[in-house]
């Protein structure tokens, strides 16, 4: 449901970078969304990422280092729709 900025480009290299320091070192939970397939087209996983029950996605477009990808139907999506 976020699309992030490709690297090598500087606001790649920024969004990555923001995601590391955030969270670095701490563990994580992966959330299956159960409106998409497992994968995406290039294999990637399609999940939400919690932080101490906190949504990384949403907290990655409240900071502005990714946009909200709004081209398929998924359970954020009226959610993540606010930070376009």
């Amino acid at each position: 449901g976020i699309d992030a900025p490709e690297l090598p480009s500087l606001e790649g290299i920024k969004s990555k970078m923001y995601l590391y320091d955030l969270i670095k070192g701490k563990t994580i939970t992966l959330q299956k969304d159960n409106n998409l397939h497992n994968k995406d087209k290039y294999g990637r996983l399609l999940r939400y990422v919690y932080l101490n029950n906190k949504d990384v996605n949403l907290q990655m477009l409240k900071s502005g280092y990714a946009k909200p990808y709004l081209y398929f139907n998924f359970e954020k999506l009226n959610q993540y729709k606010y930070y376009d």
